[in-house]
């Protein structure tokens, strides 16, 4: 459910995560129940996309521990262009050891 001060406009989720498996993981999950999805696997793109298309997340979702960008430097691209827009972090380590 999107929070009441959100934009009736932002009706989407923006998932980051430099591991296509998790991403898409984590997109099906969120799309099942019912949120529009768009997800990226690469931190530039994503930064691109989201400083020309802001106005359509109402939230963020993305890993910490990926290259050349982490999530945290993504997040306050975020709140630099939007402050308006929730946002949540996270790491996943899968060892099938």
């Amino acid at each position: 459910m999107q929070p009441a001060d959100c934009s009736h406009n932002a009706d989407s989720i923006l998932m980051l995560d430099d591991e296509y498996d998790i991403m898409s993981i984590f997109t099906l999950a969120l799309e099942r129940q019912g949120y529009h999805v768009i997800g990226f696997t690469e931190p530039q793109l994503a930064s691109d996309h989201f400083q020309k298309n802001s106005d359509l997340y109402w939230l963020i979702v993305s890993d910490i521990r990926m290259p050349l960008m982490d999530g945290y430097q993504y997040i306050k691209i975020k709140h630099d262009v939007n402050t308006h827009i929730l946002a949540t972090i996270f790491t996943l380590e899968l060892d099938f050891r």
